[in-house]
């Protein structure tokens, strides 16, 4: 690849530069790293308006290298059964294996999965094997989407096999009861081989903080595409909002625009009329921010899903069953 730069017209009064980019592509069966002849230094002061065409370079070349490396390939139940990834009912510590799960015929949904065999210094362990299911509000976050969050969510589990469910659009008409129904005897296929035979497999959920909503109303725009306004009661709730509420649950509405589901675009506590207290005192107290509208893709720890501060539940558990 070569970079060359356009000499500027004199009467050309831009402070930026433009560049001829050149991209010589090989014939060759192999996924290669993508190289370049060109160091940035070479650009002096205009180093900074090519960064991000490097940057781009970089974060391709790990692309290519994590699908060479075969970290990207998603396996069927299938695949695994007949030990594609090692023998499954066997733990191997540190081994993490994408795979999906279900299809026409056999479940009612298919399911996009992660297994994940704890690490060596995780123990002591609570459960051989979980299931942790995470709804769409949530997936995308550092905790559910990236390896280092989902190592997190594996130790703060205490499951020596976590097999982490990623919920999308497809199940949003699906309560949580025919979720767990639908996965349960696939979940048995993927548990170690040795069960004790009183043994339990924990379905764990991410809470998205919500206890109740109901939704005011759906309208479409042709700028920004659908948009939700609903009215939601939150499982927790700032104190100094709670308190000027104590005998009622804190409904706050908000609009939310349905490409970016995971950030509230504007939210307002309701109150009653005639209430003694005003959203004006409430913005005061809060200083005017709320601690729900925030972005989901933070970097979370993995104190975030201990047991402890109620941020998953243990909905059910099933016997699991062998598969040779």
């Amino acid at each position: 690849m070569g970079i060359h730069p356009i000499a500027l017209k004199p009467s050309d009064r831009s402070s930026l530069q433009t560049f001829m980019v050149v991209a010589e592509k090989e014939n060759s069966p192999a996924l290669c790293q993508i190289s370049s002849t060109v160091d940035q230094s070479s650009f002096g002061g205009l180093k900074n308006q090519v960064h991000g065409l490097f940057q781009a370079l970089e974060d391709e070349n790990k692309i290519r290298a994590d699908y060479s490396s075969g970290s990207d390939i998603t396996y069927a139940l299938e695949d695994l059964k007949i030990g594609v990834e090692g023998n499954l009912a066997e733990l191997c510590p540190s081994r993490r294996v994408q795979l999906s799960l279900g299809e026409p015929g056999v479940s009612l949904f298919c399911y996009r999965a992660v297994l994940l065999d704890a690490q060596k210094d995780f123990g002591p362990f609570a459960y051989q094997c979980a299931v942790f299911l995470v709804p769409k509000t949530r997936a995308h976050e550092w905790l559910f989407s990236s390896e280092e969050g989902q190592w997190a969510v594996v130790e703060s589990s205490k499951a020596a096999r976590l097999i982490m469910i990623l919920l999308d659009s497809s199940h949003s008409d699906a309560n949580m009861d025919d979720i767990q129904k639908d996965l349960s005897p696939l979940i048995m296929q993927l548990a170690p081989g040795d069960f004790d035979d009183e043994a339990q497999i924990p379905f764990m959920a991410a809470s998205d903080g919500i206890k109740q909503r109901k939704i005011v109303q759906e309208i479409t725009s042709p700028l920004t595409g659908p948009i939700i306004v609903d009215d939601v009661i939150y499982e927790k709730v700032d104190d100094n909002i709670s308190r000027l509420f104590a005998s009622d649950d804190v409904i706050f509405r908000r609009l939310t625009f349905q490409r970016t589901e995971s950030l509230v675009q504007s939210e307002a506590v309701l109150s009653k009329e005639g209430s003694p207290k005003s959203v004006a005192d409430i913005n005061q107290k809060t200083g005017q921010s709320s601690s729900k509208s925030k972005k989901g893709n933070q970097k979370k720890s993995g104190s975030n899903v201990s047991s402890s501060d109620g941020s998953y539940t243990i909905l059910h558990t099933v016997k699991p069953s062998f598969f040779h």
